[in-house]
């Protein structure tokens, strides 16, 4: 019977290692998309012609009905073991300012691409 009990606490052991690993990692990844999420906040505010300074020429836009404007960005990273990362930035633009952000993709190539407003 105690042969059962210590494979039990064994078992409930690792799996509150692994919670722990879960927890820990989960918090770094946390850390740094609000790192990224920072850099986009100081875009709120910013001309639109900051915008096209910093990042160049959009991968497309379109007129709103309501008079604002979306402009999408798309970036490629280098492969990594024959799989290319890739991101989407869209800044959603109000009277020539921006006034909400958006993106999508892997983490490596948002955080390489999300610069700071100047």
């Amino acid at each position: 019977m105690s042969e059962g009990h210590g494979v039990r606490k064994s078992y409930y052991g690792g799996l509150g290692l692994l919670l722990l690993l879960t927890i820990v990692l989960a918090s770094c990844m946390t850390a740094d998309w609000k790192s990224v999420n920072s850099r986009l906040d100081s875009w709120v505010g910013s001309g639109v012609d900051k915008v096209y300074a910093v990042y160049g020429p959009p991968f497309s836009s379109q007129d709103l009905s309501d008079g604002g404007k979306t402009i999408l960005y798309e970036f490629r990273t280098g492969s990594f073991e024959g799989t290319q990362y890739s991101c989407q930035i869209l800044f959603l633009i109000r009277n020539q300012k921006v006034w909400n952000w958006r993106y999508n993709g892997n983490y490596g190539a948002v955080n390489q691409f999300v610069q700071w407003a100047p």
